[in-house]
């Protein structure tokens, strides 16, 4: 199982430097099928939002001030995100987990997409 997840992680680094760079540059290097709408809103949905909502009822230990409720609040917090779905940490293993191609998927947004990055975000890309 550890080498599966390894090899899993591997790939999905190796995907990476394509991604990456300025927002433009970034934007035009995702993949069109890749994009906040198609891709890391759903995932959101599904695995992240009955945690970390403001509307969310039972938080389950979620700090308040982590929300995921529109793209810019992915950018608030892209690099952990990336971090911790790709190492399995969110959502936690007592939730629904991702299929690794969902969890893949995901975290090449986060990386493609510049939310991982310090800087503006700009359209849904």
């Amino acid at each position: 199982m550890f080498v599966r997840s390894l090899l899993l992680a591997s790939a999905a680094l190796l995907a990476l430097p394509a991604c990456g760079g300025d927002d433009k540059q970034a934007s035009e290097q995702c993949p069109d099928d890749l994009t906040y709408l198609t891709t890391a809103k759903p995932f959101v949905e599904k695995y992240c939002s009955s945690c970390h909502s403001k509307d969310a009822t039972d938080r389950s230990g979620a700090p308040p001030d982590v929300n995921f409720h529109d793209q810019s609040d992915l950018f608030d917090h892209g690099t952990h995100l990336y971090e911790y779905v790709l190492e399995k940490a969110m959502p936690p293993p007592n939730n629904p987990q991702p299929t690794a191609t969902e969890r893949t998927a995901f975290t090449n947004w986060v990386k493609c997409s510049g939310a991982s990055e310090s800087h503006s975000h700009g359209d849904e890309h």
